[in-house]
């Protein structure tokens, strides 16, 4: 796509975006994590047979884990495990 269509794309949506109120904003960023995270637990679900007590885990490593040390992943899968 051309840089100049697509900097208009960009700029226009964010007016669009930046036109809503503060409310509608964060309606919509929880609407899109929702979504994201759904998508995340399909495609992990073939991984745990469906039970949600496996899945949980999955989806933390996979939404959070990069940004953690192996230390505190492993700390924070125990809390996984005990609950």
């Amino acid at each position: 796509m051309d840089e100049h269509v697509t900097r208009y794309i960009e700029t226009n949506f964010q007016k669009m975006i930046m036109s809503q109120s503060p409310g509608t904003r964060v309606a919509m960023a929880c609407r899109m994590f929702s979504t994201g995270v759904a998508l995340v637990q399909a495609g992990l679900r073939g991984q745990t047979h469906g039970r949600i007590e496996d899945l949980r885990p999955l989806v933390f490593l996979r939404l959070y884990g990069h940004e953690l040390s192996s230390s505190q992943r492993v700390e924070i899968l125990m809390h996984f495990e005990a609950s």
